[in-house]
């Protein structure tokens, strides 16, 4: 018994040692079965472009004439728009073929090459690797017919005309000659692109004379072919010799379209819009079926491309419009809303629109207020202005009545038209800091030329305290013969005021009740006196207006009183920035 207990206690003992190899086995197999399938950990992202190892011939080499090109690249490549990308100065009658074997390209030059000059290949943003697309920016090749390489050199920078800001990705292309088709339809003989700074600089020059544009070439395609791209030029031709010279160019966008009239439509009785496709001018412009056109008013947008206008004969069922061009004349019909004098003033609600906001039951905008209008904050040193819907013909200055609130205090209120067109009323009133007033409208203080007149309104204004605005003051010293612009800037690039300057040389400016925060000043020399900055004309060889700003930012306080001098010593702007 003992002998059999023995036996049974040995085959346990086996039995467990088993057990534990086949547990040990099938671990080591689990182990073994994840380690043959799980992915191996990659790199860090491949974020180099491709590097240039070689090329036949080697760069810059002279006295060459190569039919064939070959570089060799560090990985695969490839190039993408290559005809809008890859350009040869001097350029050929016929563009170089490029094609691509695997980290290869070969250039081949089907056109002879001129003696003694220096070709520069230059490829934008068309290299690049297969697998990721990072591109080799502004590589080029250069190589010599000559035994030498030009060696000169160009340098400048791109600003904004209006704004001073620099540009960056710009253009900057050099031609020989004056002839502007170059940049529309040619392709530049040299080129090179802004940095963050707005800095560019050309190299592998030749001596000469050439003309230089800078370009915000929006479809890659190195001409100015687009209404909307910026264009700056030098309007006489620069000199490319030893001598190093900075060049700065100045941007702007050309006013778009030929202001052309594109619509016509009637808003509402006696009152009509015009739409043009750019600036217009009022000469070119006539009307048809209007007996009197004194009893019409013109009002246009800032621009020039916006038309309104109103007539006073409710009668008419419609107007044909003319314009005269260079050597056609267009026309267009507008089908007029007629209503008689009753049916106009039953839909004509209200004819006067503050210039402040207006909230009551939750509607936005110009609302008839009623006597429990909340007050509405209004600023010092603003003007209250009410447009009307149809140009006024009279006023009653019995119709208005302001006074303190709530003591009831009357204070004086002259009116005036704030426009030649009387199409809106302004109010003179010397505002004083924290005081609440109730301005009253009553019936008739404007009746318009349909004999319209208003309804009453009701408004509280509360004024802030001074100590919450600051005031900036300069004075200026300019040219007698020249007509200026000033303008303060706020850190948005806002106009917030403006004053023109004609003939005068010493001007002084005060600004008030500005709200704290960041200014910039600037002058525009206004060359055709139209009170505003003006762009240029490419095809006429027009520069944009001069723009010159202040040399320092402005930083305004509440309750500061901020005064500088600015002298203009010369009409090309010595002494401003």
């Amino acid at each position: 018994m003992k002998q059999d207990m023995m036996q049974i206690l040995s085959f346990c003992q086996y039995f467990k040692s088993l057990t534990k190899l086949a547990t040990a086995c099938a671990g080591l197999l689990t182990i073994a079965a994840c380690a043959e399938i799980a992915t191996p950990q990659g790199g860090p992202k491949d974020v180099a472009p491709p590097a240039l190892l070689g090329a036949r011939p080697p760069e810059n080499s002279v006295l060459v004439e190569p039919k064939e090109v070959v570089l060799e690249f560090d990985e695969f490549i490839e190039v993408k728009d290559a005809f809008t990308q890859v350009l040869l100065s001097p350029p050929m009658s016929k563009s170089p073929t490029l094609t691509v074997k695997g980290k290869s390209l070969y250039i081949l030059f089907p056109d002879s090459f001129l003696a003694n000059k220096t070709y520069t290949l230059q490829f934008g943003d068309a290299l690049r690797d297969q697998n990721e697309g990072n591109i080799l920016k502004n590589f080029q090749y250069v190589f010599s017919t000559g035994p030498v390489l030009d060696s000169l050199t160009l340098s400048g920078t791109v600003t904004d005309r209006l704004s001073g800001n620099p540009e960056k990705d710009m253009l900057v292309m050099l031609y020989p000659g004056m002839d502007p088709e170059l940049v529309t339809n040619g392709r530049p003989y040299y080129f090179a692109r802004t940095d963050a700074s707005g800095s560019f600089k050309l190299n592998n020059l030749q001596a000469g004379q050439y003309r230089i544009f800078a370009l915000g070439d929006q479809n890659f395609n190195y001409q100015y072919d687009l209404p909307n791209e910026k264009i700056g030029f030098i309007d006489s031709l620069i000199t490319v010799d030893p001598i190093q010279r900075e060049y700065t160019l100045q941007t702007f966008t050309e006013r778009s379209g030929s202001g052309q009239l594109v619509k016509a439509r009637a808003l509402r009785y006696g009152k009509m819009e015009l739409i043009f496709n750019g600036n217009t001018d009022s000469s070119s412009l006539r009307i048809a079926g209007l007996n009197n056109l004194s009893e019409s008013v013109w009002e246009w947008n800032r621009s020039r491309d916006s038309l309104q206008l109103w007539v006073k004969d409710l009668t008419l069922d419609s107007l044909r419009f003319f314009q005269s061009g260079d050597t056609t004349e267009t026309s267009r019909l507008v089908l007029l809303k007629s209503a008689s004098k009753d049916s106009l003033v039953a839909a004509t609600k209200l004819i006067l629109s503050p210039s402040f906001p207006v909230s009551l039951g939750g509607k936005k905008g110009p609302v008839t207020a009623s006597a429990n209008l909340n007050a509405v904050s209004f600023d010092l040193g603003k003007q209250v202005v009410f447009k009307l819907a149809n140009p006024g013909q009279s006023l009653d200055t019995n119709r208005i009545l302001i006074t303190l609130d709530p003591a009831g205090d009357t204070i004086p209120v002259s009116m005036e038209w704030a426009n030649s067109r009387k199409t809106a009323l302004q109010l003179n009133v010397d505002w004083m800091p924290e005081q609440r007033y109730r301005l009253e409208i009553f019936p008739g203080l404007v009746t318009d030329w349909y004999g319209i007149s208003n309804d009453s309104a009701r408004y509280l204004l509360q004024l802030k305290a001074k100590k919450e605005y600051g005031d900036i003051s300069f004075q200026l010293s300019l040219p007698d013969t020249l007509a200026f612009v000033f303008e303060l800037l706020d850190v948005s690039g806002k106009v917030v005021r403006t004053e023109t300057i004609t003939n005068q040389t010493q001007v002084k400016i005060n600004h008030t009740f500005l709200a704290p925060g960041n200014y910039r000043a600037r002058l525009t020399l206004d060359e055709n006196k139209n009170g505003e900055w003006d762009p240029g004309n490419f095809r006429d060889g027009k520069l944009a207006e001069p723009v010159f700003y202040f040399q320092e930012t402005i930083a305004l306080r509440g309750d500061w009183q901020l005064q500088f001098d600015w002298i203009f010593t010369d009409t090309q702007g010595a002494g401003l920035q």
